[in-house]
């Protein structure tokens, strides 16, 4: 990222004051666009929110759909607003309305879509939840996993399906910290899951293992049939192979340590680089 005076910061959420995000690197976006995919993110919130949109757009030309085109569209009337944009019920039939049309076409695509129900503080409870707990955050998280599930079930009912991975991932983990007081000595992880991942990809390990973020990005590319050279894409390692990550060859302590040196490299390449 590159503000317009040369400094980078990217306290908070202020990514979205920069004209560049990242301009040296190549995602996850920018390889499925060299090889013919059309991108498209998704969410029902301001995609450029902490700068979203810079980097869907310059790294993978993906198209933006979010709160502000459901509006210019007409998909949610003017005036409309719920919690941070607009609700995940919302959201699911603005997906199946832009799957179905871009379905049609013979582009093979990536549909990412960002689901903001289960936020914090306490979650947002629409029309489809029920009262089923004393906990507001409660019902905002079982209310989710039955929106998620009825829209993976359509998903699988669609006729390209056959030949589309479904990735889940959390960004982060519950910021509703107070929630998980009565879990013991559980470490809490970010969810993921891959569904209708090709035969010939299978997990080395599929349990146990010690993994960052970053390890996400080379695991996507291999369940939807990528050969990787080496298992590794950047500081990520593809999860479906033998090779370690970082932390499970340096151990998570010595990991957390050395991602946050500053790095001249890094900067140069990165940050500031011209392609």
């Amino acid at each position: 990222m590159r503000e317009r005076n040369g400094r980078l910061g990217i306290e908070g959420n202020s990514a979205g004051k920069y004209e560049s995000f990242l301009p040296g690197i190549i995602s996850l976006g920018d390889i499925l666009l060299l090889e013919g995919y059309q991108n498209y993110f998704m969410c029902g919130s301001d995609a450029s929110f902490a700068g979203r949109d810079l980097f869907y757009m310059q790294h993978g030309s993906y198209e933006i759909l979010d709160y502000i085109s459901a509006l210019e569209t007409g998909f949610i009337p003017e005036g409309y607003r719920e919690f941070w944009g607009m609700e995940d019920e919302k959201l699911y039939d603005y997906a199946k309305q832009k799957l179905e049309e871009i379905s049609e076409g013979d582009q093979p695509f990536n549909f990412t879509m960002l689901t903001v129900d289960t936020h914090h503080p306490d979650g947002y409870i629409c029309q489809l939840c029920e009262n089923e707990f004393s906990s507001q955050y409660a019902n905002a998280l079982v209310c989710a996993s039955r929106q998620l599930g009825d829209f993976i079930d359509w998903v699988k009912r669609q006729s390209w399906y056959e030949n589309t991975t479904i990735v889940l991932m959390g960004d982060h983990l519950s910021m509703n910290n107070n929630f998980w007081d009565d879990i013991g000595d559980y470490g809490r992880r970010t969810y993921n899951c891959f569904i209708n991942v090709p035969d010939r990809v299978s997990p080395y390990k599929s349990v146990n293992r010690e993994f960052s973020t970053m390890d996400m990005f080379p695991t996507i590319l291999a369940a939807i049939n990528a050969d990787i050279e080496g298992d590794r894409l950047g500081l990520g390692t593809n999860l479906y192979s033998g090779e370690q990550t970082l932390p499970e060859k340096m151990g998570w302590d010595v990991f957390e340590q050395e991602i946050k040196l500053y790095s001249k490299y890094y900067y140069s390449n990165f940050i500031i680089h011209n392609r």
